[in-house]
């Protein structure tokens, strides 16, 4: 939709149409010209019109057209136009003035042009050539590369062209290349830069983009945010600028912002409006608030890992997953609110939380991945809701403060080092729906005394119980002897006695894998 505004110049007045005149040139026939603003898809463009109606357009393309104005008085017209000027951030304004007192051969469209062409000119100096990126450093020297693994650099697969020249001369940085710069990749990452001019021909920001520029301030290019703070593309931020903030508003319209915050550890509080649908603060140390808005669908990779000030989060309903290393490492979190939306929490989620200690998991849960809640040592309690079908290896391996657990009906297998290390356990009932308890299942559960395997075990595997050195009573409700792996109480013979069910006591003392702890065992009428 266009939107339209007329200027004519009409007996030396100045004569203004509202956007919806359509017959200007018919009420003014003898005009000498018209100059017409028009926005056409959010993109001001101006036409000076002859009296023939032919146009003449201008897009200003090296600049960008912020505001205009013509005034009119007893002797003078004015005309106003500014710009933004792309290197110092700061707006630029440029005016002419025309005097119509006693003038019959005033050439206005000529004047116009003259504006025009000195702001195009002004404009076309502070445009970064799409073969070279401009940068400012913190000690005023050219900057260095990076390079993770200290190999040769790829400048084609990170600017899409190869480096002809980095120079530093008069406060500003060059790095020339030989081609269009096409793309940014990690090369300036863990750099002292402080402002980075990009040219127009960038269309790509690879993710983990200028990671630990901790002195950056400002970008300066077309994917920037208003506030030169961010690179967007797509809606998506793919890199930031953290020096001297510790508190961010995210720009309205962005709806993803991965990976982009890694490192910056100035920030204690980042505001995220209703929109963003994948997020991650990953290293963000002093992130001591966060909000989540409900648009969130998921928490994914490290979303929220190292953010070590962290102390409470509400997850919002409607995600439905909380990620890989999503809170890993988040050493003050102590109270997590999960809602019943989530079905699952994966690998690793809450590893090293070690303050956490308050976290209730709603019946809609059904998966939790291995070493989700590994080295959660504050945790002293855990239910575990009734539809959880799987639960990964070393879920909650070394979770030393761990006391309760209670086990869900819908749970087939006690994985791999499940609880191995948790030394708080002093009792374990093992529901009758359990058929497997893997290998060091409860291993390292020094104060472990007492443990109900359920009717349907088959199979206990190695190293179950190792470690247990105070166990002292293992009853097992199946009748049918489960199989046995090696060295399930350790080195040697176990220290406990082992209650079965009295019909099948000769059954277990006569059993390839339990006769030889035919010593220990004892019939026992169990309800």
């Amino acid at each position: 939709m266009n939107d339209r505004s007329y200027f004519a110049i009409h007996n030396d007045k100045y004569i203004s149409f509202p956007s919806h005149s359509t017959n200007v040139m018919k009420l003014y026939s003898d005009a000498e010209f018209y100059l017409v603003k028009e926005i056409i898809d959010a993109q001001q463009v101006f036409r000076i019109v002859d009296v023939n109606g032919t146009p003449t357009i201008y897009p200003l393309s090296c600049g960008t057209l912020y505001g205009f104005t013509l005034n009119t008085s007893t002797e003078k017209i004015y005309l106003t136009l500014e710009i933004k000027d792309r290197v110092t951030n700061t707006f630029v304004r440029h005016s002419q003035s025309l005097k119509l007192e006693n003038s019959d051969n005033v050439d206005v469209k000529t004047i116009i042009e003259s504006v025009f062409a000195s702001i195009e000119q002004y404009a076309s100096t502070q445009i970064v050539p799409r073969n070279e990126i401009w940068y400012k450093t913190s000690n005023g020297r050219v900057v260095q590369f990076y390079s993770c693994y200290d190999e040769e650099i790829d400048f084609i697969d990170n600017f899409g062209a190869n480096l002809i020249s980095n120079t530093y001369v008069s406060g500003r940085g060059t790095l020339l290349f030989d081609g269009d710069v096409t793309k940014v990749g990690e090369a300036l990452n863990h750099s002292n830069l402080t402002t980075i001019y990009l040219p127009d021909s960038v269309v790509e920001i690879e993710d983990s983009a200028f990671n630990g520029c901790v002195e950056l301030e400002q970008f300066v290019s077309e994917l920037a945010s208003d506030d030169g703070r961010c690179l967007i593309v797509n809606n998506e931020i793919k890199a930031f600028a953290p020096s001297g903030l510790c508190k961010y508003t995210i720009p309205q319209g962005v709806n993803k912002m991965n990976d982009c915050f890694s490192e910056c550890k100035q920030l204690i509080e980042i505001d995220i409006p209703e929109g963003v649908i994948d997020l991650s603060v990953d290293g963000c140390c002093n992130l001591s608030r966060i909000h989540i808005p409900n648009s969130v669908q998921s928490l994914d990779f490290c979303a929220f890992g190292q953010c070590h000030s962290l102390d409470s989060v509400e997850i919002p309903y409607g995600i439905t997953k909380i990620g890989i290393y999503c809170f890993e490492n988040c050493h003050n979190l102590t109270r997590v609110i999960v809602p019943e939306s989530v079905s699952r929490i994966d690998d690793g989620a809450f590893i090293q939380c070690s303050r956490l200690d308050d976290i209730v998991l709603p019946s809609s849960i059904n998966y939790i991945g291995s070493q989700a809640f590994n080295e959660c040592i504050s945790l002293s309690a855990i239910e575990l809701p009734t539809s959880l079908q799987n639960v990964g290896t070393g879920a909650f391996e070394n979770c030393s403060s761990l006391e309760h657990i209670v086990f869900p009906l819908a749970l087939k297998v006690l994985n791999a080092r499940m609880f191995k290390g948790c030394e708080s356990l002093k009792r374990v009932d093992i529901p009758d729906t359990i058929e497997v308890i893997r290998e060091e299942c409860f291993k390292g559960c020094k104060h472990l005394k007492q443990v109900t395997i359920g009717c349907s075990v088959s199979s206990i595997e190695n190293g179950v119980f190792q470690g247990c050195s105070q166990l002292s009573q293992l009853y097992c409700k199946a009748v049918t002897p489960p199989n046995m792996g090696s060295k399930v109480f350790g080195k040697g013979r176990p220290k406990c006695r082992i209650y079965v069910p009295m019909q099948s006591l000769e059954l277990y003392k006569h059993s390839k894998a339990w006769k030889q702890y035919s010593d220990y065992i004892e019939g026992y009428e169990f309800e």
